[in-house]
């Protein structure tokens, strides 16, 4: 698939970029893999990977590394759940504009770029999502700085794809909820999936779940997501968007029920609705990645949450 190749992927010591690290590396093909992580280390090693510790806010930082590569994926960001999202909302518009621009400045040959964006961009909406809605209207309120992060990351890799000079071919992912093995399970900024079976398999009586359970998302597995990211990679364009998610949703109350019934544990359960909560509904269509990339989720939700449940039971006292 991609042998005898170079990839430089930021944000590698984090959920998304340590799973595209595992699967490149089990591709068992002659690549060549720099890698930049900043504060957490990175959790693969391996002779193919060379790691670079980097603050990707400051300019020029890449520019050593950033020479006779083929692929560029770009991770890196500031991430959290709903509380890092109500409380630090800025940093999640200035980290994002800032490692987007300073990375994309430093590139110099290069045969596709690859940037992770997020359903966060879309506006509040009770039907399916298509990628053309992405800057319509505002990002859901409680998503504004984030959801203007990641537009303003697209706008920079649309100057780099639509320049008159040296363009670059660029793919842009947008996601919603993954979920799988290396995601974060810390109890401060966790997302909903990696926080309920952390509280069910630390067996928490009463089962505490924020917002009602009724809000209505789409979850995808990681493994899922890879396959997504190394199609729109392999894609040649100068610029295309896709949403990358599972095309099916589920209510929190269910996701709980199902991570519940596999760990054989049946709490109190009860609703916090003093917490931070996200967006009520949300849901994003994958048409266009299913008809250009052949796309197509392989990993059903109770499969994606057993085989999670079985990584984080046998790696938690590491973590």
């Amino acid at each position: 698939m991609f042998e005898g190749k170079s990839f430089f992927i930021t944000g590698a010591a984090g959920f998304v970029g340590t799973n595209i690290i595992q699967r490149l590396l089990a591709l068992n093909e002659d690549l060549k893999i720099i890698a930049t992580y900043h504060h957490k280390l990175p959790r693969i090693y391996h002779p193919k990977i060379t790691y670079i510790q980097l603050d990707l806010r400051i300019p020029h930082a890449c520019d050593p590394y950033l020479k006779n590569i083929d692929y560029l994926i770009m991770t890196a960001g500031y991430v959290g759940g709903a509380s890092h999202i109500q409380n630090f909302p800025e940093q999640f518009l200035t980290d994002s504009t800032l490692i987007t621009l300073n990375v994309l400045a430093s590139v110099q040959t290069l045969k596709k770029a690859l940037f992770l964006s997020s359903s966060m961009v879309y506006p509040e909406s009770e039907f399916p999502l298509q990628e053309t809605d992405g800057f319509r209207g505002e990002p859901f309120h409680k998503y504004f700085s984030g959801g203007w992060g990641k537009r303003i990351g697209e706008i920079i890799c649309k100057q780099y794809a639509y320049r008159t000079k040296n363009p670059l071919k660029m793919s842009i992912i947008r996601i919603d909820n993954i979920y799988g093995p290396f995601d974060n399970f810390s109890t401060n900024s966790s997302h909903v999936v990696a926080s309920l079976i952390k509280k069910a398999v630390h067996k928490k009586d009463p089962f505490e779940i924020w917002g009602t359970g009724t809000e209505n998302k789409d979850f995808l597995y990681i493994d899922d997501l890879i396959d997504g990211i190394f199609l729109a990679l392999l894609k040649d364009s100068p610029l295309e968007i896709y949403n990358i998610a599972s095309g099916q949703n589920t209510s929190i109350n269910n996701l709980a029920k199902i991570i519940l019934n596999e760990c054989h544990f049946y709490p109190k359960i009860i609703y916090n609705q003093n917490k931070p909560s996200t967006i009520p509904f949300r849901s994003i269509s994958i048409k266009k990645a299913t008809k250009e990339l052949g796309f197509s989720p392989k990993t059903s939700l109770q499969k994606g949450i057993s085989n999670t449940l079985y990584w984080y039971k046998n790696n938690f006292h590491k973590l």
